[in-house]
């Protein structure tokens, strides 16, 4: 549905995000008032036509648009919920690439949803650590390390977030090389209190595990 002309308010619950959310909360700097006022019975936990299945927030995150993320969670938009495929917003930020480590940063210092999601698991379950180390990001498994991921869960295929990483080729990267350089304390957070008790032993398991996978 195309953006509104009149400036008039709307009654539809869930318009466009191309064409209206996002272009909105843009302008305005992630600033939902307009929006609201445009669209007084907008739902932020919709699914609009052309998000592929995904809700405004599973969507603004995949694509990293801060502004998008920062209004529809001021409209009220729920980080606990699951997408067709049982991944959280927070779960649609982790990748490959490096852009996204800002906004996971973020929401898991700023929204006490995201960190109650941090070990939530899709479909297939895997859990966020278990996308991230697949996708070699180390900066982003530092992050959920950090703030309380299980690196003993398994997905339905029994894997660990290691010996995921180890099957699919990770064997020499980035990621399990820099969790051994964590080990060796060759790395220190800038604060003690970023980090939980037991964040040097999850690192050092993850790497035993990761060598002794086959």
């Amino acid at each position: 549905m195309a953006g509104n002309n009149n400036n008039e308010p709307q009654e539809i619950t869930n318009p466009s995000y191309w064409e209206v959310v996002s272009p909105s909360l843009r302008k305005n700097d992630g600033d939902a008032s307009e929006l609201r006022r445009m669209y007084p019975n907008f739902d932020p936990d919709a699914v609009p036509d052309d998000t592929f299945g995904l809700s405004y927030l599973h969507f603004a995150c995949l694509k990293n648009h801060f502004h998008a993320v920062r209004g529809l969670l001021q409209c009220g938009a729920s980080l606990l919920q699951k997408d067709m495929y049982g991944c959280t917003a927070l779960f649609r930020t982790y990748g490959i690439h490096e852009g996204r480590v800002d906004m996971v940063k973020w929401l898991l210092l700023e929204f006490s949803d995201a960190r109650t999601t941090v070990n939530w698991a899709d479909n297939r379950g895997w859990t966020p650590l278990h996308r991230a180390a697949n996708e070699e990001a180390t900066a982003i498994v530092r992050l959920l390390l950090a703030h309380g991921a299980d690196h003993t869960l398994k997905n339905e295929g029994g894997e660990t977030p290691a010996a995921l990483a180890r099957r699919y080729g990770r064997r020499e990267t980035k990621v399990l090389k820099d969790l051994d350089d964590l080990t060796k304390q060759e790395w220190r957070p800038r604060s003690a209190q970023q980090f939980p008790p037991n964040y040097r032993a999850a690192l050092r398991t993850i790497v035993v595990l990761a060598k002794a996978t086959p």
